[in-house]
């Protein structure tokens, strides 16, 4: 916003929500609520085949980083080695 104290009240805002991301390890400057990005994780995945799923918890495991395969296997309750491979 051009107005400055709406402005400071936007950015004020987007700050908490990269806080929030960034605290839970789900990546830098998301701008989703953790809970219900998780919750549309696991949906998502549930309506997978177990090939497909295999692999969309590999290619969240990677959005993640470091340490993404525990936090994706924890998530979907599935093995940390199979994320990895």
């Amino acid at each position: 916003s051009t107005d400055v104290p709406t402005r400071r009240a936007q950015l004020k805002a987007r700050a908490v929500y990269d806080a929030k991301a960034g605290a839970l390890g789900l990546g830098a400057g998301l701008r989703v609520v953790p809970d219900e990005l998780k919750a549309a994780i696991v949906l998502f995945s549930s309506l997978l085949d177990e090939q497909q799923r295999r692999l969309y918890a590999g290619l969240e495991a990677m959005k993640v980083g470091h340490g993404g395969d525990t936090q994706v296997a924890e998530l979907l309750g599935i093995d940390p080695g199979t994320v990895a491979r």
